[in-house]
């Protein structure tokens, strides 16, 4: 039985890992960006999404996203720059709010309904009741991932 469950977990295991590495290909970026008719990197594509969700403090945008604040600093000058980002004032004069401009929000908009519609031809042929039992189970094991390897809690 013990290898039956090291079989279903490496199986698991395996189909996450190439789900990943094929969200990671250039051809899968090409395809939302043409249908969202929006020309920008996958980096600055995500901290738009993020920042589409609730703005944000600049360290708590680093931590959410999970990489080096000098490479999240760069794509935020770039985002400024481009007009998809600004900073509010806070009651704290050192600290900023990271919030989308009407510009950054279409383009997030767009994104996500991109990302949406792939995954909606893709799984078109998929029985309801799969895609609720599959959305319940990857949003625990995502749950549970983020609470193992999260640097603070509640931060993803």
């Amino acid at each position: 039985m013990k290898e039956n469950i090291n079989n279903d977990l490496e199986k698991l295991e395996g189909a996450l890992f190439a789900c990943i590495r094929i969200t990671k290909r250039p051809s899968y970026w090409d395809e939302f960006q043409k249908r969202a008719n929006v020309t920008i990197d996958r980096p600055a594509a995500f901290i738009l999404m993020v920042l589409n969700k609730h703005s944000l403090q600049f360290q708590d945008l680093v931590n959410k996203l999970g990489v080096e604040a000098p490479s999240v600093s760069r794509k935020v000058h770039e985002l400024e720059d481009s007009g998809y980002i600004k900073r509010q004032p806070t009651t704290d004069r050192r600290v900023h709010l990271l919030t989308l401009t009407p510009e950054g929000n279409a383009v997030a908009k767009k994104i996500n309904e991109s990302r949406l519609a792939i995954f909606s031809e893709i799984m078109s042929t998929w029985p309801e009741e799969d895609k609720k039992q599959l959305s319940s189970l990857l949003s625990k094991l995502s749950e549970d991932l983020s609470n193992r390897f999260s640097q603070r809690k509640g931060q993803e």
